[in-house]
C-alpha cells in the first residue's frame, strides 16, 4: 500500500485533498494514494494530476468524498468500554459526517450561480458599456407612439434600455 504526501498542497491534486482532510502523516495513513485519487476521479471525472489542475471546488469536493468514506468506516465499528478506556466511534464517525457536509456546502457556494440586473447601478452601468450586444427584444418595444400612455404603468420608473 503506497502512501506519500510532499509536504505542498500546491504541487499535486493529491496532497492538496490529503492536505484538506488532516491526511499528511505517513506514519499512519487514513487513506491509501490510489484511494485518494478514486476519490478524486468519483467526484470530478479528472484524473489526479501533476501539478494540480483541480479547481479549489472540486477539492473541496474530493475531500468531503473521503469524509463520508471514513465516516461509513468508523460507523461499522462497534462503541466500547473497557474499564475506564472508551472507545466512541459513533462521535468520530458522526464528526466526519458533519466535516464532510462543510465541505460540500463550501464547495457548492463557490460555484452560486450569479444573478445581474438586481440593482439600478449595475443596470446603469449596462447601458454605459458599449462593448455589450444590442438586445433583441427591449420594454415598450410594441408601444404605439399615437396612442399615448395612461393609467398607473405611466408613473413606474423605466430601468429599462435607453430609448433611441
Amino acid at each position: 500500500m503506497a502512501f506519500s504526501y510532499s509536504g505542498d498542497p500546491s504541487s499535486s491534486d493529491k496532497d492538496a485533498v490529503r492536505f484538506e482532510i488532516g491526511d499528511t502523516v505517513a506514519s499512519a495513513p487514513i487513506f491509501q494514494d490510489a484511494e485518494v485519487v478514486w476519490a478524486i476521479l468519483a467526484e470530478t471525472g479528472l484524473t489526479a494530476g501533476q501539478p494540480t489542475t483541480l479547481d479549489t471546488a472540486d477539492v473541496y469536493r474530493s475531500s468531503a468524498r473521503c469524509f463520508e468514506i471514513l465516516a461509513g468506516r468508523m460507523a461499522a465499528q462497534a462503541d466500547s468500554t473497557v474499564g475506564s478506556l472508551k472507545l466512541q466511534y459513533s462521535k468520530s464517525a458522526q464528526n466526519a459526517a458533519n466535516r464532510a457536509k462543510q465541505l460540500r456546502d463550501r464547495a457548492i457556494g463557490m460555484n452560486a450561480p450569479y444573478a445581474g440586473g438586481q440593482s439600478i447601478s449595475e443596470k446603469e452601468g449596462f447601458r454605459q458599456d458599449g462593448d455589450l450586444p444590442v438586445p433583441l427584444f427591449t420594454r415598450r418595444e410594441f408601444d404605439n407612439p399615437y396612442a399615448g400612455a395612461g393609467g398607473v404603468a405611466a408613473s413606474w420608473p423605466d430601468y429599462g434600455p435607453p430609448t433611441q
